[in-house]
């Protein structure tokens, strides 16, 4: 099943990282979290993979990262905070 929307994002925050989990029906994507020096947050989407509900993990593809990054950015930019960075 590929990663496709709609998809739900939220944010686990543990001192200075944390994930970012984006659900879909696919599955369960997490994203490292991580607070840089001055207070930006960096959000690690590469290296993401996809855990399927049978506990199958794999890479994803080139349009499902492209679309992750598309929704990730909307979400972020709805968060108030104005210091994110996507790191590809």
């Amino acid at each position: 099943m590929r990663v496709r929307e709609p998809l739900v994002f939220s944010a686990q925050h543990v001192g200075r990282g944390g994930d970012v989990v984006c659900q879909s029906e696919a599955g369960e994507l997490r994203l490292a979290l991580e607070m840089q020096p001055g207070g930006d947050f960096c959000v690690w989407l590469r290296g993401a993979r996809l855990v399927m509900p049978a506990a199958k993990e794999r890479r994803l593809s080139t349009d499902e990262r492209r679309l992750l990054a598309v929704h990730l950015r909307a979400w972020l930019d709805s968060s108030g905070r104005a210091t994110w960075a996507i790191q590809r």
